[in-house]
């Protein structure tokens, strides 16, 4: 994290010659975070928070990260501070080898109330539902995708096609969130630039305790 290019209201503040770029923007009507990262020339990771000053107590979480050269975990939820689900679709997409087509998409669309679990191959213009379901008024997000990731993966161990590996979860994700601001609060002495965006960002957070009861052990952040 501390070799990282950062870019504020689009210039440089620290140009590290590196693979991971921060980018952050801050406006009237948002404080959005951006981070984006390479490896060897190819895209690994990309992770987006924005907190609208309009919608203070809830965050908007984008995301598009390759677990393997052939699969991309992608989604847009949005969460309250304190990272309960109000809505999001989050994709597994299966690509063909050595290709950035989509072979195949499973979309988990979900809210507080219910999720749906579609399949869907790109020339077919319909979609298949292969699950909906109510889920109880306490959601656990990561408990309902490891449900659904273990669907999945029975259906494809069926066809004898290649599983999405276990032990990923939105957990994973909002810990970059932590991981980026705690470097940012860091960087406020020696950028100062950066004090303006950080207290805009942080006076739109709430309580950020989360109940882990019952969650699937998060994998460590990288």
């Amino acid at each position: 994290m501390k070799n990282i290019n950062i870019l504020h209201k689009g210039r440089y503040l620290k140009s590290a010659n590196s693979e991971s770029s921060l980018f952050l923007q801050i406006d009237n009507s948002l404080a959005l975070i951006h981070f984006v990262e390479h490896q060897n020339g190819a895209f690994k990771r990309r992770l987006e928070f924005k907190k609208y000053h309009s919608e203070s107590n809830t965050k908007h979480v984008f995301f598009s990260i390759y677990i393997t050269p052939t699969l991309v975990f992608s989604g847009n939820i949005i969460l309250t501070n304190d990272n309960k689900l109000i809505s999001g679709g989050i994709s597994y997409h299966f690509l063909y080898n050595n290709s950035t087509r989509i072979e195949e998409t499973y979309h988990i669309t979900l809210n507080e109330r219910y999720y749906f679990l579609e399949y869907q191959k790109p020339c077919h213009s319909k979609s298949e539902l292969l699950i909906s379901q109510n889920v109880p008024q306490e959601i656990d997000l990561d408990i309902i995708l490891y449900n659904i990731l273990i669907y999945i993966n029975n259906e494809r161990t069926l066809q004898n096609k290649d599983l999405i590996p276990p032990g990923f979860n939105i957990f994973h994700i909002l810990a970059n969130e932590q991981k980026l601001l705690a470097h940012l609060e860091e960087l406020v002495p020696e950028y100062p630039e950066i004090r303006e965006f950080f207290k805009a960002y942080q006076s739109t957070s709430a309580s950020r305790k989360r109940n882990k009861k019952n969650n699937i052990s998060p994998v460590a952040v990288s």
